[in-house]
């Protein structure tokens, strides 16, 4: 009954689909069963091969019937949905980005203008368009604002990046070659190109254009310029047909070739390939390049600036520098690889030199001076405008901890007029926020700074950082460390600085279900301290989007939940305490009461942060009906340091269970449906969606990983960041732990602490401790040794470039789950990083994540109004019996406490516990909850009481735990039993054989079934037992011995036969097994309506045709469902029906 009980509720939000929709339905290797219907009903999930793929032929069949040739994973229904769903995304691909803005003064005197640097995806190209569109700003009465913008943008072809003068009267424009070329400088004015001067590889590469590296700045009087580039190459050893050739050459010879030479070290993701990045200065009158000398070989630079004028001939340049020293771990995303603001003086060009030669310089190299020896980290140097202060930021809590990313913190230095730069003094301006008051100041968390964020009174600073879940902007007082919130404190928009103009801000906001719109920011009264800022809206014609692309976003809405942590315990920290946020997309207003398919989002890192902005690939999901969960886990940035060190050493734990308490918290709150929940996630967010499908089997119908971190075991020996691994796992402990050279208990550890260990854990101990040893009883087969778990179907988005999480590993994992049976798609992008952000990568994996997520939510989302009409009848019977079983859950708690409330003496017996453990267990299973930790605790307070368990209560916990898949638990009790002296029956073993089935222990199985042989159980328990194993052809024998002996008896043996006949395609069986069943007068139940139902599902899928026999039926189904039976017929017609006569 449990089981018969268990399968209503999903049955019956699973009502079969239209037929335009059935076919985009892929079948499981290991079964015959849709994979997500699989998961709706107590089905066997070993099913025979060779009848799996006699189903899957048919189904073929159906399909190659098309003329046309369809792309792989494609059929002739889904492909309509991919390409409806495929022109969508383009209209949110095509939204653009602004990637950055300057302000100047008009020409006029009036007003300025601004310039805005934008990209859009250009899927032909598989680039990104890059593009300037300029906007003459214009103030008018009481503070508004007017931007008239160009009637055109004008195309930037090929430009990497341009970078106006201070005075905004000369732009430097720079091109990389995409081969061995020179790099091209051109230097314009306000009219046309001044200067161009092409530089050789000889001189250096690429000049970094990656924000990280990146560094271009002008001298006050705008004649040279410090820029980093990659140091020239390498000379190759040269051969031809006599051997090596001394001397080489630097011409090419038809007749010699180049060898590779000694392997070049790089900074890992993204930098593949990319040479050392040096410090140059070109004389923009003269177009000569010099290379800084004095720099340390193994210091990688970025970042320069020029100092101020100092006393003396001399000018200083400031510039970031990393060391190489042991190694160079990968750099992108981490800011916990040390580093140091140094400075060195400026080369001294010979002006009169007109040749690209570099030139030694006439003075000697000078030293290097490290400027903050006393702090770990230190990057983003930017002078204030008087070039009073030097401020900086710095990720000393990651470089100290180890953490990838943390709370950053703030810092100055009083430059020195006289130009002596030792022993400077390094003052905290905003120091690492360890935990915050609610709504109070979290910590500064800056990606970068805006070359000029300055306002005019020299000592403030603006700022974008995040706050909570929320990007805003800051203002900070350089001299008090005063941090002020500019952008509304009431609105859970995001906000991103773009460029100053004057002491006003232009800047954009967004939501998830906004797009970007420009805002202009001014100071309502200047001369107050702590004035308010006013913001107004810009019209622009940056963020058009179609109508259709606005309509969908219009009916959407987002809010920003606090979830309380779950199990607080002493062992916190304040901060670790405080409730994390999500943010929750879904439709304004629910539709009949249902609730929308939910997709959980997880950003990666772990250290990074999912913000409160517009993102167009989630957009795009939640346009097409879906809620978005987008999760702030605990070891997010934004929330203070505590919240965020809590996580390293507990991934795979405590932010797996931040994930499953913010999906309880929607379903609890009624938002959230538990039986249509979708997860998705990129790197460690595919470490947790991963692990999330393996932990939560039965919590998600569908998973899409990109680029996922599943086996930390094997990725540490091939990641550019193998550092990582051991502070994840150990916490800050593994920051010394680290090595290059992995134990075997650190492999060890890195394999349990992985989403792979959930498809093949080795089971270690018993309920109780101890080792398990081999031993042979009567109903524990010896040679039990894995648990798999994990069913969930799995999109994996992978980019074979990936330095980061190289694609083996996630591949490993796919095959893994393919391997036992789970339905996967792959999709690998040969070209693409760690990110996969090429345009036609990007945009081709979403499409196919929407498109799965459909394929499996057409199962529980009915999308036809003849479904619909359908669904109220059967959520009143759902939620009635619900209710009662809630009820009856409730009264049997009340029992329990007034039973153990008695007074001494009166020690309850046997039948008592017994009882109260059955009916327990049965609403318990009733309800779907998997925390079985009451029934432990009942077990224990009879044992304690000795009051001694007989065989039927072990059966009740073997079959609850078996059904719940919790093998332990499971074997524990079998442990109990043989303790005890107890033998195994019918109940016992078949429970056993229905565990082994569950996680794939087909051997464990057969040798239970053996020990079942002997037994004198009925034919009903060897007819589901061989159904579970596979064995159809036996249980189908066996089933009609038991219709010819007369045992078809009762529900549980018209079941079992009915189920057989529907699983193994005999629909016609299926149906007059049913009307048998009636005519016996025996009452359906719920397991039978779905057995029926598959049977027609299969039946529909083979032939098109009209009704058969199904008006014999309907008046059963009518009285079941509670509508008329004229009406439920004509449903039951119109799912028969091929697509093209549906009504």
């Amino acid at each position: 009954m449990g089981k018969a009980h268990l399968v209503k509720l999903n049955w019956l939000s699973c009502l079969p689909p239209s037929p335009s929709h059935l076919l985009s339905l892929t079948i499981s290797p290991h079964s015959s069963t849709p994979a997500l219907l699989r998961s709706s009903f107590s089905a066997p999930r070993s099913l025979s091969t060779k009848r799996s793929s006699a189903i899957q032929a048919s189904m073929d069949a159906s399909v190659s019937s098309s003329p046309k040739d369809l792309p792989v994973g494609l059929d002739a229904k889904t492909e309509e949905e991919y390409a409806s769903l495929s022109s969508l995304l383009q209209e949110f691909t095509s939204i653009p980005n602004i990637d950055k803005a300057w302000t100047f003064k008009s020409n006029t005197g009036i007003g300025s203008q601004a310039m805005f640097s934008i990209s859009q995806a250009n899927l032909l190209a598989n680039k990104r368009r890059k593009y300037a569109l300029s906007a003459n700003i214009s103030k008018g009465s009481g503070n508004s604002v007017n931007f008239q913008w160009s009637p055109f943008p004008v195309e930037m072809t090929g430009v990497s990046t341009v970078v106006p003068s201070p005075s905004g009267s000369k732009l430097l424009v720079v091109r990389n070659p995409e081969n061995e070329s020179p790099t091209r400088f051109e230097i314009w004015n306000q009219g046309h190109v001044e200067k161009e001067f092409n530089i050789p590889q000889s001189v250096h590469g690429s000049v970094y254009c990656d924000g990280w590296f990146e560094g271009i700045s002008w001298n006050s009087n705008e004649t040279l310029l410090a820029y980093v580039a990659e140091e020239a190459s390498t000379s190759k050893p040269t051969f031809n047909d006599s051997g090596y050739k001394k001397g080489g050459s630097a011409d090419k010879d038809c007749g010699s070739w180049k060898g590779q030479g000694e392997w070049e070290e790089d900074w890992g993701e993204t930098y593949a390939g990319k040479r050392q990045p040096a410090l140059f200065l070109i004389d923009i009158n003269s177009g000569q390049v010099q290379p800084v000398k004095g720099i340390s070989k193994s210091l990688s630079v970025g970042q320069v600036v020029w100092a101020p004028s100092t006393q003396g001939l001399h000018q200083y340049l400031v510039f970031v520098g990393w060391s190489s020293n042991p190694r160079k771990l990968g750099i992108k995303y981490c800011y916990n690889r040390p580093c140091a603001l140094y400075a060195v003086r400026a080369p001294v060009c010979a002006s009169e030199a007109n040749d690209l030669e570099i030139k030694e310089s006439p003075n000697e190299d000078s030293p290097v001076l490290n400027l903050t020896q006393s702090i770990s980290s230190a990057f983003f140097p930017s002078f204030s405008p008087d070039g009073r202060f030097l401020v900086f930021l710095s990720g000393r809590s990651s470089v100290d901890s180890g953490a990838h990313s943390a709370t950053d913190s703030l810092h100055r230095i009083d430059w020195p007029v006289n130009g002596h730069l030792s022993s400077l003094k390094i003052i905290d301006v905003i120091p690492i926020v360890q935990s915050a008051e609610d709504g109070c100041f979290p910590g500064l968390y800056c990606s970068n700074f805006i070359p000029n964020p300055w306002l005019s009174d020299g000592c403030t600073m603006i700022v974008s950082s995040a706050w909570g879940s929320i990007q805003v902007i800051l203002s900070v007082n350089v001299l008090s460390g005063d941090v002020s919130r500019i952008s509304p404190t009431d609105s859970n928009f995001s906000w991103n600085l773009l460029t100053l103009d004057g002491d006003s801000i232009i800047a954009v906001f967004s939501s998830p279900v906004d797009v970007p719109q420009i805002r202009y920011g001014y100071l309502v009264d200047k001369e107050i301290k702590n004035a308010a800022w006013d913001w107004s809206d810009v019209s622009s014609p940056i963020f058009g989007c179609s109508a259709k692309v606005n309509s969908l976003l219009s009916c959407r809405q987002f809010t920003i939940l606090k979830i309380p942590v779950k199990d607080v315990s002493e062992c916190l920290t304040k901060g670790a305490s405080k409730p994390f946020e999500a943010i929750f997309v879904s439709h304004q207003s629910k539709k009949n009461d249902v609730c929308d398919p939910l997709i959980v989002v997880l950003h990666g890192g772990p250290h990074s942060v999912s913000l409160s902005g517009f993102a167009k690939s989630y957009a795009f999901l939640s346009s097409l009906g879906y809620s978005l969960l987008i999760v702030n886990y605990r070891g997010s940035l934004g929330f203070g340091e505590e919240a965020l060190q809590s996580l390293p050493g507990k991934v795979g734990s405590q932010d797996v269970n931040d994930v499953i308490t913010a999906i309880d918290h929607v379903i609890d709150t009624g938002v959230a449906s538990p039986s249509k929940i979708a997860v998705i996630g990129g790197s460690h967010g595919g470490f947790l969606t991963t692990h999330l499908i393996g932990q939560a089997p039965d919590k998600f119908v569908a998973a899409a990983a990109r680029n996922p971190v599943c086996n930390l075991a094997s990725m540490v020996g091939i990641t550019d960041i193998p550092d990582w691994c051991y502070v994840e796992t150990y916490g800050v402990a593994g920051k010394t732990k680290f090595t290059e050279a992995p134990s075997a208990e650190d492999l060890a550890l890195f394999h349990s602490k992985s989403p792979i260990s959930h498809i093949s854990k080795v089971f270690a101990k018993i309920k109780g401790g101890g080792n398990r040893k081999p031993e042979t009883y009567n109903f524990f087969p010896p040679s039990f040794s894995h648990i798999g778990r994990v069913k969930t179907p799995t999109i994996f988005v992978l980019g074979a470039q990936d330095l980061r999480v190289p694609f083996s590993n996630g591949l490993q994992y796919a095959r893994a789950l393919k391997e036992r049976g789970v339905e996967v798609k792959i999709l690998m992008f040969p070209n693409d990083v760690h990110a996969i952000e090429r345009p036609q990568s990007d945009y081709e994996g979403f499409l196919n994540i929407a498109v799965w997520f459909n394929k499996v939510y057409l199962y529980v989302q009915p999308t036809m109004s003849c479904i619909r009409k359908f669904m109220s009848p059967i959520s009143t019977v759902v939620l009635k019996q619900y209710a009662y079983s809630r009820h009856e859950h409730d009264n049997i708690t009340v029992e329990a406490s007034y039973f153990k409330r008695m007074e001494t003496g009166l020690v309850p017996d046997r039948v008592s516990y017994h009882t109260l453990v059955m009916q327990k267990t049965w609403c318990l299973r009733w309800m779907k909850r998997v925390n079985w930790k009451w029934l432990e605790e009942l077990y224990n307070e009879m044992t304690g009481l000795d009051v001694k368990p007989d065989v039927v209560v072990y059966g009740v916990l073997i079959n609850a735990f078996a059904d719940a898949e919790s093998v332990e638990e499971a074997l524990g009790y079998v442990d109990a039993m043989k303790r005890a002296g107890l033998p195994g029956n019918t109940v016992i073993y078949s429970s056993l054989i229905k565990l082994y089935t569950e996680v794939w222990c087909s051997k464990e199985a057969e040798e239970t079934y053996k020990l079942l042989q002997p037994s004198e159980s009925g034919p009903d328990a060897f007819s589901s037992n061989c159904k579970r194993l596979g064995r159809f052809e036996e249980a189908i024998q066996i089933a009609k011995q038991t219709r010819e002996l007369g045992l078809l008896t009762d529900l549980l043996c018209y079941s079992n036969v009915l189920g057989l006949s529907a699983l193994d395609g005999r629909w016609k069986e299926a149906l007059g097994t049913f009307k048998e069943m009636v005519e016996a007068s025996s009452q359906p139940d719920d397991y039978m309506f779905n057995s029926l139902g598959i049977a027609l599902d299969q039946q529909k899928r083979r032939v098109k045709c009209t009704v058969f026999n199904l008006s014999s039926m309907t008046p059963l189904w009518s009285e079941f469902l509670q509508v008329s039976a004229c009406d439920l017929l004509w449903f039951l017609t119109q799912l028969t029906l091929p697509p093209s006569e549906m009504r």
